[in-house]
């Protein structure tokens, strides 16, 4: 950014929403294998609303930000979510004056539709709830693939059982040569076969996420997205 003042306005921002973020995904198990459960999938859909709106409040100040560095009088944004895509709109129009639009190059990336500005700032501010939002869906996804393994129809070696069965965490277990469905792209019916339960649908994205961290590194961008 040009203007250093609206860096740091951003940057002290973006820190306190991702705060919020973190405490909110840390105290949630969104993908179990344990049976379905009405009270916790509800708890979820809650914790989901207030996940997405702290994801939207950033980037909306990310929109105004643009806007005012760059004197647009709209900005715009789309994020591929596991519910839907969301639209992300900022403008500073007046009732009864005419608003001259500003043509920008819009990129098509692994998680939305965005302009460089909009791209820049969410690969270059560290920890930000874009990245947190993704990473953790990355996470999810990962687990559901070692869970799909450990499913009556799945395989895993038996030391990596004995560790999940003693509440160890597997979740970095490199499954790629494991038989069945772990390299598949996730669907309802592979999670249904395998007693999955994903109510949030955060697997729907998981060939969004699979390189989540190439994108977000600096040059990501460029290297292929």
């Amino acid at each position: 950014m040009y203007y250093k003042q609206l860096e740091a306005h951003l940057r002290a921002k973006t820190a306190e929403l991702s705060q919020q973020l973190q405490e909110i995904i840390g105290d949630n198990v969104p993908i179990y294998n344990t049976g379905a459960d009405m009270t916790m999938d509800t708890a979820l859909m809650d914790a989901y609303r207030h996940i997405t709106s702290i994801v939207d409040s950033w980037c909306k100040l990310v929109l105004q930000m643009e806007m005012m560095e760059y004197g647009n009088n709209t900005a715009h944004l789309s994020l591929r979510m596991p519910d839907c895509e969301h639209h992300i709109h900022a403008d500073c129009g007046v009732s009864g004056v005419v608003i001259n639009k500003v043509n920008c190059i819009y990129m098509h990336t692994p998680i939305g539709t965005m302009d460089y500005f909009v791209y820049r700032c969410i690969v270059d501010i560290p920890n930000n709830p874009v990245q947190i939002f993704y990473r953790w869906v990355k996470e999810q996804c990962s687990l559901a693939h070692v869970l799909i393994q450990l499913s009556p129809d799945g395989y895993v070696p038996e030391e990596v059982r004995q560790k999940f069965d003693a509440g160890e965490s597997i979740i970095n277990w490199d499954s790629s040569e494991a038989e069945g469905f772990a390299d598949d792209i996730l669907n309802d019916a592979i999670l249904d076969l395998a007693g999955i339960s994903d109510p949030l649908n955060l697997c729907s994205l998981d060939t969004c996420v699979s390189h989540i961290d190439e994108f977000f590194s600096a040059y990501g961008f460029h290297e292929g997205y």
